[in-house]
């Protein structure tokens, strides 16, 4: 039975062998590049004297899109109906978005 089963082991393994080499043979795909995220993004901004505001979002928002060598454009606040209640109350949404620089210097 040992012997049976070292044949079945060296057949599956000649099988695995060929076809990595077969694989090994063909050009590589080009990989994309890994994702850093999205380029759409939100920030909360205090709506009280305590906490970040509009300035502190904006260098937040413009150092996340240098990050990955692009730059920021503001797409608009909101303040959702999710956000009306006692704790959130106080808080802005803050929407940006990084773009290449060709594409925000062609606006």
């Amino acid at each position: 039975m040992r012997l049976v089963g070292a044949f079945v082991a060296l057949g599956l393994g000649l099988a695995a062998g060929a076809a990595l080499a077969d694989d090994a043979s063909k050009p590589a795909a080009a990989q994309p590049a890994p994702a850093l995220g999205s380029d759409t993004f939100v920030i909360l901004k205090s709506d009280t004297n305590f906490g970040p505001d509009l300035e502190d979002a904006d260098v937040a928002a413009r150092f996340y899109c240098s990050s990955r060598g692009k730059v920021m454009t503001f797409l608009g606040s909101d303040h959702p109906p999710e956000f009306r209640n006692r704790i959130m109350q106080e808080w802005t949404v803050l929407t940006y978005r990084c773009v290449p620089a060709s594409s925000a210097n062609a606006r």
